[in-house]
């Protein structure tokens, strides 16, 4: 009878974590179907006829707010007054976005085809002229970065962002395993879209994208934990993700590029990357490097130094990063570009045939 009793609570414990595991599941399941749809743009969760919609959309709402309003009490005046379909779905929107909910008083004109971030941006007083939206493209160096936002007037001068770059402190773990070098932030500025207030400042912009470099290579994340396999720090990693990023185009060559750079360092051969050569003299061009540029000293010259160089050569994406952490196994050492429409490389492990291709696609190097 005891024992009886012993297993009894055994299963009931044991069924309640199950019950109680289950029911998790199917309201995260239940969570992420309704956002899927509500980001496939079934308006909130209401599909609408293209005629109803353009009705919708040229009709102008007056909608007023008191202030001291709750969120949920804002997201439900905006469904009864037909702005939004469901304040629910608003709601849970803003949480998965952690968007600002602090909704100032006043009367506003809004439509009910306004996204959520539009809604918000008007109920916020956030004006089209105070926000700035910036586009870091992947493989853009820290002079790139630079140029491009003083074209967009979000800074003074290119030289104050570099100066910040270089000689301003920034407060991220990944950061004090990074080497105290010139160009101290290339690699780290991770390309993405950007938006910011508009009296940004340089430092702003930096800590923003090294905010977006710390949560997509999270310390002790998956990337950290692929840096073990292949033997290499993060700033190795970062390094060869920039030459890849610099070399490659085609996204599904990268990690086939990745396996060329890890076996040639293995093997203790010269990397012989004329992106790197192109990083520190930005006077040649790819196609038109001569051989003195070749022969120039420099840290990040890989054709006369070995191993790596002394950093990353650009500020690469996901796609770059992934393939530095995971290279295709082969035996491939040499890649020679076939086509500059294209872009795809022809691959091979043997010095003869890199040689004979080189001739065979009108490649120098």
């Amino acid at each position: 009878m005891h024992r009886r009793k012993v297993w009894s609570s055994i299963w009931n414990g044991m069924s309640f974590i199950l019950g109680t595991t289950f029911n998790w599941v199917i309201l995260a399941a239940t969570i992420a179907l309704i956002y899927t749809f509500m980001m496939r743009g079934y308006g909130y969760g209401v599909e609408v006829a293209e005629t109803s919609l353009k009705e919708k959309s040229e009709k102008e709402i007056t909608f007023t707010l008191e202030g001291g309003e709750t969120s949920a009490e804002v997201a439900k005046k905006l469904e009864d007054e037909g702005v939004i379909a469901n304040a629910f779905l608003f709601r849970l929107e803003n949480f998965i976005k952690s968007s600002d909910t602090d909704y100032k008083a006043g009367t506003y004109l809004l439509q009910a085809t306004m996204s959520t971030a539009q809604i918000n941006g008007i109920l916020l007083n956030i004006r089209e002229e105070d926000i700035m939206n910036l586009e870091i493209q992947e493989g853009f160096t820290v002079q790139n970065i630079a140029d491009y936002l003083a074209s967009k007037n979000a800074v003074e001068n290119a030289e104050t962002f570099i100066n910040a770059c270089n000689t301003h402190n920034f407060n991220y773990s990944f950061l004090k395993s990074v080497p105290q070098r010139e160009n101290r932030l290339e690699g780290y500025l991770y390309p993405a879209s950007y938006t910011l207030d508009s009296d940004s400042t340089p430092d702003d912009i930096i800590n923003a994208m090294l905010t977006k470099f710390n949560q997509v290579y999270t310390p002790g994340g998956e990337y950290s934990k692929l840096e073990t396999t292949i033997s290499k720090s993060m700033d190795e990693v970062i390094t060869i993700a920039s030459i890849i990023e610099k070399e490659i185009d085609i996204a599904a060559e990268k990690p086939k590029a990745s396996e060329v750079i890890h076996n040639r360092l293995k093997a203790g051969m010269n990397l012989n990357m004329c992106s790197t050569v192109l990083f520190f003299n930005t006077s040649a061009r790819r196609d038109q490097i001569a051989q003195e540029d070749l022969a120039m000293e420099s840290p990040y010259n890989t054709y006369i130094n070995a191993g790596l160089p002394l950093g990353p050569i650009c500020n690469p994406g996901k796609a770059s990063i992934e393939a530095a952490l995971m290279p295709e196994k082969g035996d491939s050492l040499y890649f020679v570009l076939k086509s500059e429409t294209t872009g795809e490389h022809f691959f091979t492990n043997s010095a003869e045939e890199f040689e004979m291709a080189k001739i065979e696609y009108g490649q120098n190097y």
